[in-house]
């Protein structure tokens, strides 16, 4: 999910289990069943979107933001 612009008009952020496969959003690789992951669902510019993202690029994403 890009942090660039505006932020969303509402949003809400889960971190469900994967039920069936998804893309992630970031890398575009597999969310298996059975994987956590994180979803962010909000509103842009009066357009609804959801943003799955994968758990290694979320342990990406903790790494960069410790300062590494």
């Amino acid at each position: 999910m890009c942090d660039c612009g505006e932020g969303p008009e509402t949003w809400r952020e889960t971190t469900p289990v994967a039920r069936r496969e998804h893309s992630c959003c970031e890398c575009s690789g597999s969310i298996r069943p059975g994987e956590k992951y994180r979803s962010v669902w909000g509103v842009w510019d009066g357009e609804s979107n959801t943003f799955k993202t994968c758990s290694d690029c979320l342990d990406l994403d903790d790494w960069m933001h410790e300062g590494h």
